[in-house]
């Protein structure tokens, strides 16, 4: 087992696409599948379920997935601070967002002219295990929906935005014109569904809802918002996504879900969590957004 063996097996559980990882490493489809064929190999037992069309971690590779991304976080964390131990880092902060989030690049500018001789580490774990890393310490601060938090007394949950969730169409679409749409006006359309590993509790019902409603339906799959949005645009189908995550886009309608779902997204840290690296963050957020700061 070797470190390529793990990026390659860290990659591809975060996209679920053979393709899509061997272009985000560099690397040629076969060589991924050779190395995660090594890797299974290796291990005795199965990560992946592939067919032709889709590919999911089994309960195996989910449960490795979750230690082994931590793992290779915190070594490349390392080899980065002994690299530059001659220079001012002197800490880090490791930060899981969303593709939607406005301000972000801002917001970490500002971040790093304050605090420089913090390391940066910007993470994109899907939503299943960003709130396992949180209360395990392999996170600090995440970008998330309030679902799931409700029963955790260990955490601050900060509201940025809130909505409803909402059916995302291109606007020359039949239904595009109306202003509100149900389960049973979607019959014969084709959807943009996220997986279960990627969607809160809700969003997954809505999705299984639908799909029960229009079981001839072709279902496609995408691993962000972004995706999602770029996907509806080509008139691949219709998605559901919370009504804050699109906006001001002149070749999107959206249409509320009806009966109405609504949605809480903000940011979560540990209560105990006192740092002034993670408090000057979480202040830098609250900024941009023009909410109250938390003070130490």
């Amino acid at each position: 087992m070797h470190i390529k063996q793990l990026e390659c097996f860290v990659q591809l559980a975060k996209t679920l696409n053979f393709s899509r990882t061997a272009e985000i490493l560099h690397l040629t489809q076969p060589a991924v599948t050779h190395q995660i064929n090594k890797l299974e190999e290796e291990l005795g037992f199965s990560l992946f379920k592939r067919t032709k069309r889709h590919v999911e971690l089994t309960s195996a590779g989910t449960s490795f997935y979750q230690d082994v991304e931590d793992i290779l976080t915190r070594i490349n964390i390392a080899v980065t601070k002994a690299r530059f131990a001659e220079t001012a880092f002197k800490t880090n902060l490791m930060i899981n967002y969303d593709s939607f989030i406005p301000h972000l690049p801002n917001m970490l500018k500002k971040y790093r002219q304050i605090m420089p001789h913090v390391y940066l580490y910007l993470n994109t774990s899907v939503l299943r295990y960003k709130r396992e890393l949180l209360i395990n310490n392999k996170l600090d601060v995440i970008f998330t929906s309030h679902e799931g938090l409700e029963n955790l007394d260990d955490f601050t949950f900060f509201e940025l935005f809130n909505g409803y969730f909402s059916f995302a169409l291109c606007k020359n679409h039949p239904l595009a014109n109306k202003s509100v749409l149900n389960f049973d006006d979607l019959q014969g359309w084709d959807f943009i569904f996220f997986d279960a590993m990627r969607a809160p509790d809700t969003l997954s019902k809505l999705q299984n809802e639908l799909h029960h409603k229009c079981p001839n339906a072709t279902i496609f799959f995408a691993e962000d918002i972004l995706s999602k949005i770029v996907m509806v645009k080509s008139g691949m189908g219709i998605a559901i996504v919370p009504s804050f995550a699109v906006t001001d886009d002149p070749d999107l309608v959206l249409i509320p879900v009806i009966p109405l779902e609504k949605i809480s997204y903000g940011m979560a840290w540990k209560k105990n969590d006192t740092r002034a690296e993670l408090l000057a963050f979480i202040n830098i957020v609250k900024e941009f957004y023009d909410l109250p700061f938390t003070n130490p």
